[in-house]
């Protein structure tokens, strides 16, 4: 994940701070260590629990002994208010978004019926999060998602156009300002940079929505370079801790 910008117009505060594991790259969530830890932590990639900051370099941790030994330490960008880009993916090793495609007509504008094999909209949910159209009369037009079960995904706002048969289609669990437990959360692939947008929303690190990006230059654009925009909603500089 990257800095998108600051909430305050501020630019990047950066600190170097000790480590207590080995950060592998630039682009990683920090969080505070434990008691008796030598330093902060990588996230877990359900966790983003007193969030310290996003790496912006490597560092090694090491507790052998030289004398050529080099301590580990870590540059983080820390600002409490820092709006943080990720990309949203399908799986725990970045697979693209999924597509479904509507399999029933809908004149009213706002019903999309998947097809046998898709994306299942209730499991993990999508509700208040978004569908975004990839083919179609209403291609590149986005609404909110109100209700899901396991064959469908509506919006209590129509689409301009009634919803073809064989229209395609992406679901994210993510819409800006959401509400609710299932608004807040995120769930962090392997590689702890990007998000996933196949999970629950209700099973990951604490976050509150700024915004969900959409390429829509072209269905393949859409599906692999859309980014979640977000700050961290348990930051270490809260002013107390729980």
């Amino acid at each position: 994940m990257n800095l998108q910008n600051c909430l305050s117009g501020a630019g990047p505060v950066m600190k170097r701070y000790k480590i207590n594991a080995t950060v592998a790259t630039g682009g990683i969530p920090l969080l505070r260590g434990a008691t008796a830890n030598a330093g902060i932590i990588n996230a877990t990639t359900t966790s983003l629990a007193d969030f310290v900051g996003v790496s912006v370099d490597a560092a090694t941790y090491t507790t052998t002994q030289a004398a050529d030994m080099i301590e580990g330490v870590v540059s983080v960008i820390i600002n409490p208010d820092a709006v943080w880009r990720a990309l949203m993916t399908a799986s725990a090793t970045s697979a693209q978004l999924l597509i479904v495609t509507n399999s029933v007509a809908e004149t009213a504008g706002t019903v999309v019926t998947i097809t046998t094999g898709d994306q299942v909209p209730n499991s993990p949910t999508m509700l208040d999060g978004t569908m975004l159209c990839v083919a179609g009369a209403n291609y590149g037009l986005t609404r909110s998602i109100t209700t899901v079960s396991a064959t469908a995904a509506t919006a209590v706002v129509p689409f301009p156009q009634d919803i073809a048969a064989s229209s395609v289609w992406i679901l994210v669990p993510f819409q800006p300002a959401q509400t609710g437990a299932s608004a807040v959360t995120t769930d962090l692939v392997t590689n702890l940079r990007d998000v996933r947008a196949d999970a629950d929303a209700a099973g990951g690190g604490a976050i509150e929505v700024v915004d969900v990006e959409f390429d829509t230059g072209s269905q393949p654009r859409a599906r692999q370079n859309s980014y979640l925009h977000f700050f961290a909603a348990d930051h270490f500089l809260k002013g107390g801790r729980t």
